[in-house]
C-alpha cells in the first residue's frame, strides 16, 4: 500500500524513472558485443596458446596471427602428430 502511496508523489515517479531508464539502458546495452581483454590477445609462440588452452584458432578470432600459422590455411597453432 505505501508503496503505491509513495508512486503517486514526486519521489515515487522518480524511482521509477530510473528502474525504467535503468530496465532501457540494460536492454540497449545488451545489443553491443562486450569489449574485453579477449578482444586484444596476443600469442608470442603456440605454446602461449596452448598453455591458454587454444588451438585451432580460426582467422579473424582474437589471438590469431599469419606469424603462427604455420601452413597458411586459416587456422593458427594446430596441432600435429609426431611421426
Amino acid at each position: 500500500m505505501r508503496m503505491l502511496r509513495d508512486l503517486r508523489g514526486g519521489a515515487g515517479l522518480l524511482v521509477l524513472g530510473v528502474a525504467l531508464g535503468g530496465g532501457g539502458f540494460l536492454l540497449v546495452d545488451s545489443f553491443h558485443k562486450p569489449t574485453s581483454v579477449a578482444d586484444t590477445v596476443h600469442y608470442t609462440t603456440c605454446r602461449d596458446a596452448l598453455l591458454d588452452g587454444r588451438t585451432n584458432i580460426a582467422r579473424g578470432e582474437p589471438g590469431y596471427r599469419a606469424a603462427l600459422d604455420a601452413d597458411g590455411d586459416g587456422l593458427a597453432c594446430e596441432p600435429f602428430l609426431r611421426r
